[in-house]
């Protein structure tokens, strides 16, 4: 399209800066959202519940 200077040159050069534009700032409010989960269950010490513990209890 460059070589032959279509019109439609402009109008596509547009069109993927406000694709790329639009999936960037998607992207980025994904990494922002995922970096604001937090798992107090592992970080703060509490017991594991004994169907996921690697003992198992003998009778």
């Amino acid at each position: 399209m460059t070589i032959k200077q279509s019109p439609l040159t402009r109008t596509t050069a547009f069109v993927t800066l406000f694709i790329s534009i639009i999936s960037f700032l998607l992207v980025a409010r994904t990494g922002y959202l995922g970096s604001q989960i937090r798992h107090t269950e592992i970080t703060n010490g509490a017991p594991v519940p004994s169907e996921y513990s690697e003992e198992e209890d003998e009778d």
